[in-house]
């Protein structure tokens, strides 16, 4: 059985052999499984600028682990475009101006994994000569 984060008390059993009926033991513990914190990523560096037409990428993964066909908010100079993750995790966005741009990635979180967001200023430019 999977488990969602959240507490869970734990009992232990064992069969009677001459009864042939369940018996509890007085052993009782209660654990907490905690919500996990994804990552996000992207493939902006400091080394350079976007060119213009070039693909914005940032990727959800959790534990190195890809997060697919997950819902995924992007900020875009605070425009929302709503996005589900490819198989790899990513989405992306074609930079189509030449600015520089705000941009926030944000993951809202579920039962199970914690909210994370990465913000950036990204700058794009005509071509790298």
């Amino acid at each position: 059985r999977d488990f969602n984060a959240g507490k869970y008390k734990l009992s232990a059993y064992y069969m009677d052999e001459t009864t042939n009926k369940r018996v509890a033991t007085s052993s009782t513990k209660t654990i907490t499984i905690e919500k996990g914190t994804p990552t996000i990523t992207d493939n902006y560096s400091r080394a350079g600028n976007f060119i213009k037409g070039s693909y914005y990428k940032a990727v959800l993964k959790f534990k190195g682990t890809p997060i697919a066909n997950t819902t995924v908010t992007l900020y875009v100079d605070g425009k929302v475009i709503t996005q589900k993750t490819d198989k790899q995790g990513a989405i992306k966005y074609q930079f189509k101006s030449e600015k520089s741009y705000q941009m926030k990635v944000v993951y809202k979180g579920n039962k199970n994994l914690n909210k994370t967001e990465l913000s950036r200023t990204i700058t794009v430019v005509k071509s790298n000569g």
